[in-house]
């Protein structure tokens, strides 16, 4: 099951981006295959993708490609989860925290 990240909470994250990464507490998902819907936190979300082969991606709005989400650590240990292109770390997970759009807006893409 693969699922899209609609929303990060909190929405006023920190300029610091590993602080940031860090800040997100959770994450409003859909399955866009089935309409089910929920929320995870941070570690949950970080487990499913990292222990138990999970599938999450956000989509780009602008060329409504998926983007997908993997799990990485801090060098203490700490649990989070990213973005990547292109085999590069990408920030688009603190993107769509400063975007408001709703599930249906995404979906009307």
């Amino acid at each position: 099951m693969a699922i899209r990240i609609t929303k990060v909470k909190p929405e006023n994250l920190p300029v610091n981006k590993l602080e940031a990464h860090l800040a997100m507490q959770s994450f409003v998902w859909l399955n866009e295959q089935t309409q089910q819907a929920g929320e995870a936190t941070r570690e949950s979300m970080y487990d499913w993708i990292e222990n138990k082969n999970g599938k999450a991606y956000i989509k780009d709005l602008t060329t409504g490609d998926n983007i997908y989400i993997f799990g990485a650590a801090t060098p203490t240990g700490q649990h989070y989860i990213r973005t990547a292109e292109n085999k590069e770390w990408t920030d688009r997970l603190i993107d769509l925290g400063k975007q408001s759009a709703t599930p249906q807006e995404f979906n009307d893409k």
